[in-house]
């Protein structure tokens, strides 16, 4: 019974919830001119109308929801960057854990689907963010090149991958 929609799983759900969503929208609404926001809620309903206790993620552009699957792959892109950040923001001051989960993130094609813009925001995000942890980004476009300390640069020469530093 405590563990049921009446007990403190929902309790845990909705205080998590709340925390969650100040620490996500603040990264979103940097990376997105803050035309988007997101609410995380401890339930979700499901097509026949019924309520469930899952996370529920109601996505806004411009103040109406949307369907996270109907967003730009940019849009796309913008949320997951946030939501990435955010977790990673929640666990290390949920557990005092100074720079986060492990001290480092890896982002894989963060910009593709994004426009100059938002390339811009998002790198500039990152470089602040970069300060207590180390965040690599693995990308095919070098558009980021500017924001970074290190470029790591894969060929493939016969066969075998080698690692160039720039």
């Amino acid at each position: 019974k405590s563990f049921s929609s009446g007990g403190i799983k929902t309790l845990l759900f909705d205080k998590f919830c709340n925390q969650f969503n100040s620490t996500v929208n603040s990264y979103l609404s940097t990376v997105s001119g803050g035309l988007m926001s997101i609410v995380i809620r401890p339930t979700k309903v499901l097509k026949s109308g019924e309520e469930r206790n899952k996370i529920g993620i109601d996505v806004l552009f411009n103040g109406t929801v949307v369907k996270f699957e109907s967003l730009s792959g940019g849009e796309k892109k913008r949320v997951d960057v946030s939501l990435c950040l955010a977790l990673n923001k929640w666990i290390s001051e949920r557990y005092n854990i100074e720079n986060g989960l492990l001290g480092i993130i890896v982002l894989d094609e963060l910009c593709c689907f994004i426009d100059d813009s938002g390339t811009e925001a998002i790198a500039s995000l990152l470089l602040d963010e970069s300060q207590n942890k180390a965040i690599y980004i693995i990308d095919h476009d070098l558009d980021l090149k500017s924001y970074v300390s290190n470029v790591l640069t894969v060929l493939k020469v016969d066969g075998v991958s080698l690692i160039n530093r720039e």
